[in-house]
């Protein structure tokens, strides 16, 4: 995929637009990590204005990264039988009560998978499983755990498949990519009429998302920043209606990590207020939309 071609960048790759829809109407905010950034002012989107990020970083990124090496420990737990459901994160167990709901013991495919422990929890409940993982070092991870996976973008993923799927889930993956809408767009392309995509991203209305500071959670490793104003948007310029979002109304996760846990236990009666006022997001944006007819 040549992102170049596919965005309106200039010759040093920075966008002249929103990448979700295209405006030219952009708000500069304060750099995140001394990366310049932009917010458009029709779809909400905030993003960095580079948009050439080189693939390789998430090898060097997650190869020693405390975050990927737990997250391998997980991974093999659940392949043991020792873990499963009850440890998924709080948005992949919701994510599967949606799925179970709606399509029970249906052919799965997850994009971004990592070293695989979601389809392995998956297929433990009856799905047919397949993986998308960028990263080398992770989709080998998974393979040893026998997830069957492909080792690329989601682009080329989809240029393989003769078939449809009935389940295209997608976590935490859409606020890395330069190009969101080639993405969702070859995500429609492998997924049934009547089936359903769910994901999620990392929630800009949480009010301490553009104030994170582990490596993994800022820029260059996350680059677009979405609620879900340009979420609905991203969805209906790739042909899906959304349908329904759900987030935990306190950011626990965002506050602990940027004060630790003695400042998340000094701050929990401030939080728990701001959530009985209906005034305080979580961390992470949970949605499921369906293939526009």
């Amino acid at each position: 995929m040549n992102t170049q071609a596919a965005l309106n960048l200039d010759d040093a790759g920075r966008a002249k637009s929103c990448p979700i829809c295209g405006s030219a109407s952009q708000g500069s905010i304060e750099p995140f990590n001394s990366y310049e950034m932009a917010r458009c002012r029709d779809c909400s989107l905030v993003y960095t204005v580079l948009r050439t990020i080189p693939r390789e970083q998430y090898e060097e990124v997650y190869s020693g990264e405390a975050d990927y090496l737990e997250m391998v420990e997980v991974a093999e737990k659940t392949a043991r039988g020792e873990w499963g459901f009850r440890q998924l994160r709080w948005f992949k167990r919701k994510a599967l009560r949606w799925i179970e709901t709606e399509r029970p013991n249906s052919r799965l495919v997850d994009i971004g998978t990592g070293p695989g422990t979601f389809l392995l929890v998956a297929k433990q409940r009856g799905f047919s499983v397949k993986g998308v993982e960028p990263t080398k070092l992770a989709a080998e991870k998974a393979r040893s755990l026998s997830v069957d996976m492909f080792n690329g973008v989601i682009e080329d993923f989809a240029a393989t498949q003769d078939e449809k799927f009935d389940v295209v889930t997608s976590f935490e993956v859409m606020e890395h990519v330069p190009d969101p809408i080639s993405m969702l767009k070859a995500i429609r392309a492998i997924l049934k009429p009547d089936g359903i995509f769910v994901f999620s991203v990392p929630n800009l209305d949480d009010p301490y998302c553009l104030r994170q500071t582990l490596p993994v959670n800022i820029p260059p490793i996350h680059i677009n920043f979405f609620r879900r104003q340009s979420m609905r948007v991203a969805l209906e310029k790739a042909g899906f209606v959304a349908e329904r979002f759900a987030t935990r109304p306190i950011p626990a996760a965002s506050v602990r990590n940027e004060y630790g846990l003695p400042g998340l236990i000094l701050r929990a009666p401030m939080l728990g207020v701001l959530s009985l006022l209906g005034k305080s997001e979580g961390n992470t944006l949970l949605g499921m939309a369906r293939p526009r007819a």
